[in-house]
């Protein structure tokens, strides 16, 4: 009667504070994912530049083409080219997403560059914002423990790579939510025994058949927890989840028949071309170390995958610790063992440890980090049990513990221990994370000749426009957005041949503006001048790395 008197007279603040300690690793959850849901908005406002040319020219500047019948015409997406199964290899399905924000910015009569545009940064940061609880449900139901949903959720909200390649319009990330909130399902299918519903069915259309015609090599982690999983007693199950998920990809195949004017099925292209021909070494090659060197290393995640692999070595030897391991809920090292091998599996592919070198990008292995992040939340839970049960068995073996009773009590009272040792490796990964950060920051993301060619795209006396660049380095027509001008692509940096021609150019009144990269300027310092002499002003400073350049007219020499 006195305790519940005592519990009535309780402040809010204090019955806040009790909820707070008595959740502490649910509260961290949700504060983190309101971090990082406001830190993806930010950088994708920020992010409007190119870290790679796929981010604008398999995406925006199609969706561009579509809805305002201007914008250039990668190779995948052209009817014919050189190479045939180059040709036709992208998928329209990914820049309609993008077409449809902007019929939806004209519908609402947004400007293109303050309205639209934003928009659909906006979209892109909310859209990377769900993979936070995504991964947070794959991991509780892969697991059968919700603090490692929780962990890993708290992971992906503030894993700083995730955060700067999720808030750009590439595909390789674009459907990991998704892809992670279908796995999410279908292991509830598989391995809680759960009946495929309706809307189980709509979402394995989504998650594996759109999601895999559109970025086939997303189907690796599919295919890799499909292994560690299996489950022959749900052979039924697996095969109704293959059928739709097919059936995403005749609905694939249709759009796309609109757009290239036959029916063919877009992933056959792509795997004919970078598999079956191994044509995507024309892009680049890197060494089988490289996603070692570039994100484990320079992620400062060794340390994380040396825990890892002493926790795997101590789960396979559980027989010999059985009793530090008696607290631990049915499956749960199993599990352990089983994500270990997924991510084996999906690194191994992804590394091409068979080939001395081929083409590798860091977007490539996302879907792959993520399951990694996953893993290590799995092994920071396993080390903090692992560490509790120790502590009680020191305890059994002085006699301190002699009844059950007292035995389950201490393990209830040392959970606070658990705890601890939790949110003490949460806080030094996240620190490995974005302390890493800076140490690989892409300096040349060419946001700055984006915005310039927002900025002379908005004004009304633009006549052609001459951009000191390479074409895929920049935007394009998705951030020029103006149809009644043309942009010339010119780069002395990759060609001092080229100097000649742009003087030419510059001599001309044809053209009124001219973007100048401040890093294009290295081999001619003394172009600025030249431009000076023949009639052209500064009339903008972007970012402090570019420079807008306007001639007025009739003043050619």
């Amino acid at each position: 009667m006195k305790e519940n008197q005592r519990s009535k007279d309780k402040t809010f603040g204090n019955r806040f504070l009790d909820y707070i300690s008595s959740n502490l690793l649910l509260c961290s959850y949700y504060l983190f994912f309101l971090i990082g849901f406001i830190l993806r908005i930010i950088a994708a406002l920020y992010a409007s530049g190119v870290l790679h040319p796929d981010e604008i020219y398999q995406s925006l500047e199609i969706a561009h083409l579509v809805v305002y019948g201007k914008g250039y015409i990668a190779p995948e997406f052209r009817l014919e080219n050189n190479t045939h199964s180059y040709a036709m290899s992208r998928s329209y399905l990914f820049p309609l997403i993008f077409a449809t924000l902007m019929r939806i910015g004209d519908f609402l009569n947004m400007d293109y560059h303050t309205g639209t545009l934003v928009m659909i940064r906006i979209f892109l940061g909310v859209n990377s914002a769900l993979l936070i609880p995504s991964v947070r449900k794959f991991a509780d139901a892969f697991s059968k423990n919700k603090d490692i949903g929780l962990i890993s959720g708290i992971f992906i909200s503030v894993w700083f790579r995730i955060i700067e390649i999720s808030v750009r319009p590439f595909s390789n990330t674009f459907f990991l939510p998704i892809l992670f909130y279908g796995l999410y399902r279908a292991i509830l299918v598989i391995q809680h025994n759960k009946k495929i519903s309706n809307y189980d069915l709509i979402v394995f259309i989504v998650s594996f058949g759109i999601t895999t015609y559109i970025r086939t090599d997303l189907g690796v982690i599919i295919f890799a927890i499909t292994i560690v999983t299996f489950n022959r007693d749900r052979l039924k199950e697996y095969i109704m989840i293959i059928i739709f998920s097919f059936f995403g990809w005749i609905y694939g195949a249709n759009v796309d028949m609109k757009y290239y004017g036959e029916f063919m099925v877009v992933p056959i292209h792509w795997f004919t071309f970078n598999i079956i021909e191994s044509n995507s070494d024309w892009f680049g090659l890197s060494p089988v170390n490289f996603y070692i060197s570039n994100i484990l290393i320079l992620d400062n995640l060794i340390p994380m995958l040396i825990i890892s692999v002493i926790m795997s070595i101590i789960t396979l030897s559980r027989k010999f610790f059985k009793t530090i391991f008696a607290m631990f809920e049915d499956g749960f090292s199993s599990n352990y063992v089983k994500l270990a091998i997924a991510n084996i599996i999906a690194w191994t592919i992804f590394s091409s440890p068979w080939g001395a070198e081929t083409h590798k990008e860091i977007r490539f292995i996302m879907a792959t980090l993520t399951l990694t992040i996953v893993f290590f939340a799995y092994t920071i839970q396993f080390f903090a049990i692992f560490i509790n049960e120790y502590i009680v068995l020191h305890k059994i073996k002085q006699g301190k513990l002699l009844r059950e009773e007292k035995i389950i009590d201490i393990r209830i009272s040392m959970r606070w221990i658990q705890t601890l040792v939790v949110m003490f490796m949460i806080a030094i990964v996240i620190l490995s994370s974005v302390s890493a950060a800076p140490n690989r920051y892409h300096k040349e993301s060419f946001d700055d000749v984006n915005a310039g060619l927002a900025y002379v795209g908005s004004q009304e006396d633009v006549k052609d426009v001459i951009v000191l660049s390479i074409w895929f380095l920049t935007g394009g027509e998705t951030y020029f957005h103006n149809n009644g001008s043309d942009l010339i692509y010119i780069s002395i940096r990759y060609d001092i041949n080229n100097l000649n021609i742009l003087k030419y150019y510059l001599r001309q009144d044809t053209r009124n503006y001219f973007i100048v990269p401040y890093y294009e300027l290295g081999v001619a310092p003394d172009l600025l001048e030249y431009a000076q002499s023949t009639g052209w002003i500064p009339v903008k400073i972007i970012e402090g790395r570019t420079e807008i350049w306007f001639k007025p007219a009739q003043t050619s020499i």
